[in-house]
């Protein structure tokens, strides 16, 4: 079911045609012949909707296998994407030798790079090559793969542009369930939609590099705990955190989810305590209520927790339900209590570059290392 025909003579990409003009063209009956094999054909409409051709009667010569309505619609997002991105786009394309047939390739000057959709079943070596035939064309090649599809996977650390295809927020179904396309391409630590991606691949915004910036900076978070058991009051805790970047993301900023706590009892090393209390000191006009850590009797469990107390009545708060907030953003015990950030104190900021291979990714081309272009 390929996405190009010869109409009347002429070559014509089906998903190239707006509705308005396939249908004027398929109601005048047109002499249809299938660029794969010179056999007659007809125009579809599959059941997702995309624009295409079908064999009347396939040729045994025929070389070309049979596609889902998923694989065409894929090929024609990547197709649109690539014209949209300013390059020039085909489907289908053959080498003279035979030695490979790509869904798109998008061209401009002398660079060419083929981009395929595998949603079957194929070993990886398999994929590596036909990947080695493109190269030996001179065709760079990209892969965007379903859920399963390489079996065995792909190694880990493979240079090789081979992505899997993903379900973004809006669309959660479970990626095994057949028929239900994916609209994400996750690449690296990276997830995008498809267009998005194939833009930001031509557009050399990523770049495969062996070593990887990583920015981490420390701080104390100073949280709204509420509500007190006893005096149903809110009053503030705070607990050690840090938070990581890496390429050339920037740290966020003030984003509880974000950051990494450190265990409750290390809120309580003196010179943290004596952090918090110089800012508290130097910033009256937050009013904020600071309660700090110690070791307090409980007398419902007859031992001492390391926990903190109420800032107005002193009442006891049990140290899990700290730990749960802080790890969880929840208690499950008691769901009425919650964190809510006030705001870091900075402590410091370090960066590293690390051996790190990984797939870079900037708007800006400003990458870790590497070499620059379109990914081999």
């Amino acid at each position: 079911m390929p996405l190009s025909a010869y109409i009347n003579g002429k070559r014509q990409i089906a998903p190239l045609l707006d509705s308005s003009e396939w249908e004027a063209l398929r109601a005048t009956r047109p002499a249809i012949e299938l660029g794969c094999c010179r056999s007659r054909g007809f125009m579809r409409v599959s059941k997702l909707g995309t624009q295409h051709f079908v064999h009347a009667r396939r040729s045994d010569a025929c070389t070309s296998a049979p596609e889902s309505a998923e694989h065409l619609l894929l090929k024609s997002i990547i197709l649109v994407a690539v014209r949209n991105a300013g390059w020039d786009g085909d489907v289908e394309v053959c080498n003279q030798e035979g030695g490979w047939r790509a869904d798109v390739m998008a061209s401009k000057d002398r660079l060419r790079v083929a981009f395929e959709v595998q949603l079957s079943t194929i070993p990886f070596f398999e994929l590596a090559a036909r990947q080695q035939a493109y190269s030996n064309s001179g065709v760079r090649g990209c892969w965007f793969y379903g859920y399963g599809a390489l079996n065995p996977p792909a190694p880990t650390k493979t240079d090789m542009p081979v992505f899997p295809f993903s379900y973004g927020i809006n669309n959660p179904v479970a990626p095994s369930k057949r028929g239900m396309l994916p609209d994400q391409v996750r690449i690296g630590s990276y997830e995008m939609p498809l267009p998005e991606a194939v833009s930001a691949l031509l557009n050399r915004q990523f770049r495969r590099c062996a070593k990887q910036h990583v920015t981490t900076s420390e701080g104390i978070t100073i949280f709204r705990f509420h509500e007190c058991w006893a005096c149903h009051r809110d009053f503030d805790v705070f607990c050690p955190t840090q938070c990581s970047a890496t390429c050339d993301d920037r740290l966020p900023a003030d984003q509880s989810e974000d950051w990494i706590t450190s265990p409750l009892k290390d809120a309580g090393a003196p010179w943290i305590i004596r952090k918090v209390q110089q800012y508290v000191a130097a910033h009256p006009e937050m009013n904020l209520m600071v309660t700090y850590p110690g070791w307090h009797w409980a007398q419902s469990s007859r031992r001492k927790h390391f926990t903190f107390c109420c800032f107005h009545c002193g009442a006891l708060i049990a140290s899990e339900i700290f730990e749960q907030l802080l790890e969880d953003n929840e208690c499950m015990q008691s769901p009425q209590y919650c964190l809510g950030t006030i705001t870091t104190i900075p402590l410091r900021t370090k960066q590293e570059l690390i051996d790190s291979p990984h797939w870079c990714y900037s708007k800006i081309h400003r990458f870790c290392s590497g070499t620059p272009g379109v990914p081999r």
